[in-house]
Parts: structure tokens; sequence; C-alpha cells
């Protein structure tokens, strides 16, 4: 295990999440969510400050967050641009988070590609 994956292994134990009803946010808004200080630092523990506001900025059209087996997922799109999508996902067994972007910046991921929700894997380009 590198000391980044060891130091965000620690931020998420260490994070609210970990010990809050993560399925509650089902049905409510992912720019609530980003908003939360808990997912907020989970967050940029996981891909940094920079890449968290373009994750903010990419989601601003958002849908509610859904269930999606063990996953609570969170989605969204660029205003007006609709091309451009993000979205995270927390996985309810194994605490842990993944997050994708594709934008006119390229596409990111954050966390195992080969694991991730199908409405995040639906965002990655092959």
């Amino acid at each position: 295990m590198t000391l980044r994956a060891a130091l965000l292994a620690l931020a998420l134990a260490a994070s609210p999440l970990a010990a809050q009803g993560v399925e509650d946010w089902v049905g409510r808004g992912p720019n609530e969510m980003l908003a939360d200080a808990g997912w907020r630092a989970a967050l940029i523990a996981r891909m940094g400050e920079a890449e968290f506001q373009r994750l903010s900025d990419d989601m601003g059209v958002e849908v509610p967050v859904t269930r999606e087996g063990d996953w609570v997922v969170a989605t969204g799109c660029m205003p007006h641009s609709c091309g451009q999508v993000a979205g995270f996902a927390w996985h309810l067994e194994r605490g842990s988070l993944v997050a994708v972007i594709h934008d006119d910046l390229g596409q990111a991921i954050w966390g195992e590609a080969a694991s991730l929700p199908p409405s995040l894997a639906a965002m990655v380009t092959p």
C-alpha cells in the first residue's frame, strides 16, 4: 500500500461518513452532499482541492442521489453542456469512495475503475 493510499484509508475511516447513515442521502441532491463538511473532506482527501472543485462545477445540474446495489451514487452534469458529466459513490459494505469526471479537460477516475457502479461506469470511455 502506498503512503497516499494509507493516508486516504485513514481519512475515510475517520470521516463522519463512516459513522453516519450514508443511505439517508438517497433522494437528496448531490450539491447538498458536496456542501456537507464530511463529504467535502472525504472527496478532497480522495482527489485534492482542485479536482474537487472541478467535480463540483461539473455536477451543476444534479440528479437525485440513488442506490445502485451496494453503492450510494451521486451524479450530475455541467449546466448547458450535459456531455460533461461527473459523479461519486460510496460503497456501503467496503466503505470505499470512487469518483469520475468526464469533461472538456478529459477523463479522470479516482478509485478502482473495474468496480464502479453502473451510472459512473457509463461515464467512462474506453
